[in-house]
């Protein structure tokens, strides 16, 4: 079981050797949850404006955001 998520904006291209922005996401059910890329490779949930998880990728995020609240797992 894992932490289901809806994207809410796409990948971004900024134009050549700007890079680009990583997609939004928020988890399903809990959708005041937002799953950001921060600069420099890291990946961050946010709820309510604090931060409760973060990991150099979303699947850190994931897994630690489930050990913290095990009911957002579907």
């Amino acid at each position: 079981m894992t932490i289901k998520l809806s994207k809410t904006k796409d990948t971004e291209w900024k134009g050549t050797g700007f890079g680009s922005n990583a997609a939004s996401w928020v988890v399903k059910g809990a959708e005041h949850i937002a799953i950001n890329g921060g600069g420099s490779g890291f990946w961050y949930a946010i709820e309510d404006g604090k931060r409760i998880a973060s990991g150099s990728t979303r699947r850190e995020v994931l897994d630690c955001l489930a050990y913290k609240r095990p009911e957002l797992i579907a």
